[in-house]
């Protein structure tokens, strides 16, 4: 069953299609003979049999006439007998390889679609289309492989568009072809191991492979998805909760980061959007750094804000609750919009941000996310800049620094610098603890006063084996520890890794708590930004909603236009919950 795109007739012929419905045979050209090294047929295929392939099994066949440098796609669904390890060391004989062939290049020059770092001294685990090793034109990704689990893989190239890979429908990596090539294969495509190579090392696919097929043409994103849709599995869906008592059969939310909805009219057009588009939370930001957008005794206000005509967050609450729709107000913690509340930051604290090490600090931004948990009827608080936004190097942090662990703050940072994985422990607990404080006391206070009301963290979580994270975001432990009920997890890049999310999914205690968090627009360069294809913004919901959860979350509201919330109404109303 199609569901993540509408099928249309195929525009372009395949030159070579191996369906291994009932037999080890090419189904076009029908005259093409397969050359079996082993292999079986199975029945439980993506679409009839299938190919299975054990350890030392491959099957090859001649492909100088099918295959040419210029353009090309190659795809197959695989379905592995063995799954991705937690963490990767550098034993290249983990890896498996798919597809390889050799060019007839006197460079000795390559293509292999492989899972492992192809060469002996490769690091982690990714799997790598590599179009030609000896330019260097490869693109990759890191992909959870589990045993039993069918996954479709596609990379085409073309001189004008580049090299991409494709998983499960959607790109998933890119790169230019860095010359023009213009040369044929050599001798044959080798399905299920590295033969095909001069670096031949017993990779073994160790899979089963169906529906391979290939193409002398680059085909688009639009026919890679129609490809892929053509046999993808139907969706698993799991809940969310608790919410109201009761486990949350779906969230379908909109972030709103303007100040709109802070009039009365503002107010009623927002929720009307809201509703319209078909979302059943909405996020508010009543804090971003620069005062808040509610009348307070904790905190100063935006300059320029007045509250005259009223609680505009009690009045948005009000209307959304009206209208059936949650409210989760949203908090951006650690950021710092402008030259106020000079007590809780100092020139050495990272730019724009408050210094989240000030103890006291903390207590004033725990104390004015409790003040609205009290005051208002709100259905969850959302923690964005969750995160220290760099090190903080001032007197008072040299000081607890040194006081904590008799180091010299200074030269751990000098010495770890502004690097992805931290190299000192203790700048690294140091920076864990402080953001910490705030996610745990903030879940205390919710969850004891108000015990349904959920907790979320905007943030891009990454896997264990890639280590914690420099400024204390660590998303994974936290909710693993049940310090938050959903991670938005953002991404807003052109097209969503939808690959990635689910490696991270898969180190979640409850996976469903991971809930993407898709952008609206693109951002062609800095700054500039157009309208995310309505059309694709409703296949990136569709495929979000489909897997270990079956909510999603868009960024941002304003600039949805009437085009994209047609498209949303109509993905996020067919089933406002999934199936009981």
């Amino acid at each position: 069953m199609n569901v993540l795109a509408d099928s249309t007739s195929d525009p372009l012929k395949p030159v070579f299609i191996a369906h291994f419905d009932r037999s080890i045979k090419a189904d076009q050209p029908s005259w093409l003979t397969l050359e079996t090294h082993g292999g079986s047929i199975i029945q439980d295929g993506v679409s009839g049999g299938a190919l299975k392939l054990n350890n030392g099994e491959f099957i090859s066949f001649p492909i100088h006439h099918l295959i040419n440098s210029r353009s090309g796609t190659i795809m197959f669904w695989l379905r592995p007998h063995w799954d991705s390890p937690k963490r990767y060391g550098k034993d290249t004989l983990s890896s498996h390889t798919f597809i390889s062939f050799q060019w007839d290049d006197p460079r000795k020059a390559y293509f292999v679609i492989t899972d492992g770092w192809w060469e002996s001294e490769g690091g982690r685990k990714f799997t790598y289309c590599v179009f030609q090793n000896q330019e260097f034109i490869n693109t990759d990704q890191r992909i959870l492989y589990e045993k039993g689990r069918w996954i479709h893989l596609a990379c085409t190239w073309d001189t004008s568009e580049g090299l991409k890979f494709y998983i499960n429908g959607f790109c998933a990596g890119s790169t230019p072809l860095k010359s023009s090539p213009d040369f044929n294969p050599r001798g044959k495509l080798f399905m299920g191991c590295d033969q095909g190579t001069y670096l031949a090392h017993d990779r073994w696919g160790n899979c089963d492979i169906d529906e391979m097929s290939i193409y002398g043409q680059s085909l688009s994103a639009e026919e890679i998805l129609s490809a892929y849709s053509k046999y993808a599995p139907q969706p698993v869906y799991k809940a969310i909760g608790p919410m109201d008592n009761a486990r949350i059969r779906a969230i379908h939310a909109i972030l709103d980061e303007g100040t709109g909805w802070m009039t009365e009219d503002g107010a009623r057009k927002t929720i009307e959007k809201v509703k319209r588009s078909g979302f059943n939370v909405y996020i508010p930001c009543v804090w971003h750094g620069k005062g808040t957008r509610y009348p307070s005794s904790v905190a100063p206000p935006e300059l320029g804000l007045s509250f005259d005509n009223g609680d505009p967050l009690e009045r948005i609450i009000n209307l959304a609750h009206e209208s059936g729709i949650k409210v989760h107000p949203w908090f951006c913690v650690t950021l710092r919009q402008r030259a106020f509340l000079e007590e809780y930051y100092n020139p050495e604290t990272p730019n724009d941000a408050f210094d989240i090490h000030n103890k006291t600090f903390r207590d004033f931004i725990v104390n004015m996310i409790m003040d609205v948990v009290a005051r208002y009827r709100i259905d969850g608080i959302n923690l964005d800049y969750i995160r220290t936004m760099g090190f903080c190097t001032c007197s008072s942090c040299i000081k607890q620094y040194k006081e904590l662990y008799s180091r010299d703050l200074l030269q751990d940072v000098i010495v770890s610098g502004h690097n992805k994985n931290l190299t000192d422990t203790h700048l690294q607990e140091w920076q864990d603890l402080a953001v910490r404080d705030v996610v745990e006391r903030v879940h205390s206070g919710v969850k004891s006063r108000k015990p349904s009301v959920l907790v979320s963290i905007d943030g891009f979580a990454r896997p264990s084996d890639m280590g914690p994270h420099p400024e204390g975001r660590e998303e994974l432990s936290w909710a693993n520890a049940g310090l938050i009920d959903v991670i938005f997890h953002m991404d807003y890049g052109p097209v969503p890794n939808f690959a990635y999310t689910d490696l991270v999914r898969s180190e979640l205690a409850t996976p469903e708590c991971l809930i993407m968090l898709l952008a609206d627009y693109n951002e062609n360069s800095p700054g500039i930004l157009s309208a995310k294809s309505p059309v694709w913004l409703g296949r990136y919901v569709k495929a979000a909603r489909h897997g270990d959860s079956y909510g999603v979350a868009i960024y941002v509201l304003e600039l949805l236009n009437d085009a994209q919330i047609e498209v949303l109404a109509s993905e996020l109303g067919k089933q406002q919950t999934p199936p009981k």
